[in-house]
């Protein structure tokens, strides 16, 4: 089965990873990418969420 994908909203850029608002009001950490940037819309998959390992 294929990954589902899902829409959001680019709002903050860090150094690691961006942050997005999904249609669903949650705020999502996903990996960066060269073409993102603040005020995109964006398509994305469960292998691209950013996970960070200092995170509890």
């Amino acid at each position: 089965m294929g990954d589902v994908m899902k829409k959001g909203l680019v709002v903050k850029i860090k150094k690691d990873y961006a942050i997005l608002l999904t249609d669903e009001h949650e705020f999502i950490r996903v990996h960066l990418k060269d073409d993102l940037m603040i005020g995109n819309k964006v398509y994305f998959v469960e292998e691209d969420i950013y996970e960070n390992a200092d995170s509890s």
